[in-house]
């Protein structure tokens, strides 16, 4: 069933107009590029953070507060 699925979503694929790709693809590439804005400014800010903060985001369940 996991076949039929595949084949099913590369036709819909197929069927979209270029100018639909092309606004994935820009989608897709102005979301890489905010994430890395994101990581950045946190890369730049966390030695700014008091040792109490740190401390809180060593304890954070978040995936990204993890080293």
């Amino acid at each position: 069933m996991g076949d039929r699925q595949a084949v099913e979503q590369q036709q819909q694929q197929q069927l979209q107009s270029p100018s639909q790709l092309q606004q994935q693809q820009q989608q897709g590439a102005a979301r890489e590029d905010m994430i890395g804005c994101v990581m950045a400014l946190e890369a730049a800010l966390l030695p700014c953070l008091p040792a109490r903060e740190l401390q809180a985001i060593d304890r954070s369940p978040h995936p990204s507060h993890q080293s």
